[in-house]
């Protein structure tokens, strides 16, 4: 039932109605509307100031994150993805035994992402740190042994 000394109904603001057919059924139903339902033709509301034909920002549900901190995790796990992918490419194919390290912090920032971003962040780097690292020493041991071959050792 609604409480017309509150100007409230059951109905969201939502539906409109402007038609005959329309009157009759908010009659029917006790339906209050505002003052701008009456004019057919108009639409959802545009703020004071906005070009024509665009709407204010979607409101976002309750516990949704804002769209600055959704990117920020997005980025997070993309990161840490790529991380591990690539550590674990680097032992299959150069078998870069850092790599399984750095695959493993990969996971564990893969794993942090959405709960903890700022240690998922950290996490990944040390797996980028580990991968690179291991591909230095990976590149040392060459070196090495490329001496030590011409030399006849």
């Amino acid at each position: 039932m609604p409480d017309s000394a509150a100007g409230t109904s059951r109905f969201p603001p939502l539906f409109r109605f402007s038609g005959p057919a329309d009157r009759l059924i908010r009659d029917k139903c006790g339906l209050v509307t505002q003052p701008y339902d009456s004019q057919p033709g108009y639409g959802a509301y545009q703020p004071y100031g906005a070009p024509y034909g665009q709407h204010p920002p979607p409101a976002y549900a309750y516990g949704a994150p804002p769209p600055q901190v959704h990117r920020e995790i997005e980025r997070a796990r993309t990161n840490a993805i790529v991380a591990l992918v690539v550590n674990l490419i680097g032992v299959v194919s150069c078998f870069n035994v850092f790599g399984i390290a750095g695959a493993i912090v990969a996971g564990k920032a893969l794993g942090r992402v959405t709960t903890e971003p700022a240690r998922a962040r950290v996490l990944t780097r040390w797996a980028w740190s580990v991968f690179a690292a291991g591909f230095v020493l990976m590149a040392a041991f060459i070196a090495v042994m490329i001496v030590l071959d011409s030399r006849g050792i």
